[in-house]
């Protein structure tokens, strides 16, 4: 129920002129606050009544009679917020420009009367009373934790919120003020910080598919997930509203590219980063895209990956490759080749970069009597990565250079073989492993020889 209206004694001798009421008070005085001219006393005014006549003193000729209109309907909270929103359409200017100053103060006071009420877990109609409410409980629930992060949200972006279910162009304008705001900040320590709850406001209205922000509200994500007390948000235990909301987004936020989703994901143990990671895959990634994707799925998601994985053991595309030197070459000519086979390299990239698989580079140049001595080729990552998701060590499959990292599960170009026989070699070994998994899997007849039952 909403709070109702008790007058102060200050607030009701007031109204108490306003009405002009004959107990003692002259009907010059009631006149001299309705504008200078007398007229016959109206009885008391109750209700809305009262605030409509406050509401017109907002115009009134002297100065006094408009501030002290607009101070009672201050002290009046919720009860003047319905004439309040109609006066902010009035013809008359001065009404108009009051009305709207007012109803943003007594909005921002009974939200925050609101959310305290609203964090302590009643049973009120919250979808009606805090904007946003209904679809982020749809999205990380309606728990305590969420509670506390939405109040939050509200508190720390009361103007952003308000506006999430009007989605459209003021929605947008004050989300791309914020973030142009931040951005221009960065050169200071303390403006610069966002607030987790900051955060959440921009997951939020990203995730909302009727809003279509920016690039440069994507783009401060990245920056913003590396702040301290972002970071340490994230990384606590337990299940914690942003973490789901942050979930969320890594899942669904389609107009931020896989990769910056992907980096996110594996930076905070986000599973929710599989998909990311395999839309990468499918669109035929390359280069490091491609290899982090791959090592993501091996991190992040489970054997029921395997079959998106195990198409990748037909793709031979180098992603890396090193080269040794024959005995006897001199130091000058060892530069010479290291300078020809860096060049081989960025001319290669370039070239296979925007090229279809077909075209892909399977192998790189070698330099006069140089061989290669490592390379790393997708197969060769995405049988790392398999390994890892059944539970094996690679390197009983001979992958003696793999070497773990902190995010990627491991490190760039260490996946590979010295060799093309023992790659071969791990290939097979893995193959025999599946067609045994397989054959483990099938159903055996009940009766398998001629009819005798086993």
């Amino acid at each position: 129920m909403r709070r109702p209206f008790r007058p102060s004694g200050i607030l009701l001798a007031s109204l108490m002129l306003l009405a002009g009421l004959a107990s003692g008070l002259s009907h010059a005085a009631a006149a001299e606050l309705g504008g200078g001219t007398a007229r016959n006393s109206p009885g008391p005014l109750v209700g809305s009544a009262l605030v409509e006549q406050l509401v017109e003193q907002l115009g009134a000729a002297s100065y006094g009679h408009r501030e002290r209109a607009a101070a009672l309907l201050k002290e009046m909270g919720a009860e003047a917020l319905p004439s309040l929103r109609r006066a902010a359409r009035h013809n008359d200017l001065e009404i108009r420009y009051r009305a709207s100053q007012l109803l943003d103060t007594i909005e921002r006071t009974e939200q925050q009367r609101i959310l305290g009420e609203f964090v302590s877990g009643g049973d009120r109609d919250w979808e009606s009373l805090l904007p946003g409410w209904r679809r982020f409980a749809g999205i990380v629930g309606r728990d305590a934790p969420a509670r506390e992060l939405f109040a939050a949200m509200h508190h720390d972006e009361p103007e952003i919120m308000r506006l999430t279910n009007r989605p459209g162009a003021k929605l947008r304008t004050a989300v791309e003020r914020r973030v142009l705001q931040f951005r221009r900040s960065k050169r200071d320590s303390t403006a610069s910080r966002m607030s987790p709850a900051t955060v959440a406001v921009l997951l939020f209205v990203m995730l909302d598919p009727q809003l279509d922000i920016n690039g440069t509200a994507h783009s401060v994500m990245t920056v913003v997930f590396g702040q301290r007390a972002v970071r340490d948000e994230l990384s606590s235990a337990g299940d914690s509203a942003l973490r789901r909301l942050l979930s969320r987004w890594i899942a669904d936020a389609d107009d931020v590219s896989p990769a910056q989703r992907v980096a996110i994901a594996v930076q905070y143990g986000f599973a929710s980063g599989v998909e990311p990671s395999l839309q990468l895959i499918r669109s035929q990634a390359q280069g490091s895209q491609i290899q982090n994707a791959i090592f993501a799925v091996a991190k992040l998601g489970g054997p029921e990956h395997l079959a998106e994985l195990e198409i990748l053991l037909a793709d031979d595309s180098v992603l890396s490759q090193r080269q040794g030197h024959a005995k006897g070459t001199t130091r000058g000519e060892l530069r010479l080749r290291v300078r020809e086979t860096a060049r081989s390299l960025s001319e290669s990239a370039a070239r296979s970069f925007d090229s279809p698989p077909s075209l892909r580079q399977k192998s790189l140049p070698q330099q006069g009597g140089d061989r290669i001595v490592f390379s790393s080729q997708v197969r060769d990552v995405a049988l790392a990565a398999m390994i890892h998701l059944i539970g094996q060590n690679p390197r009983d499959y001979g992958f003696d250079e793999l070497r773990p990292h902190m995010d990627y599960l491991y490190a760039a170009n260490t996946a590979g073989f010295d060799s093309d026989e023992r790659r071969n070699r791990a290939l097979r070994r893995w193959t025999l492993w599946a067609m045994v998994q397989r054959l483990q899997a099938l159903e055996i007849d009940e009766i398998a020889v001629e009819g005798v039952g086993l």
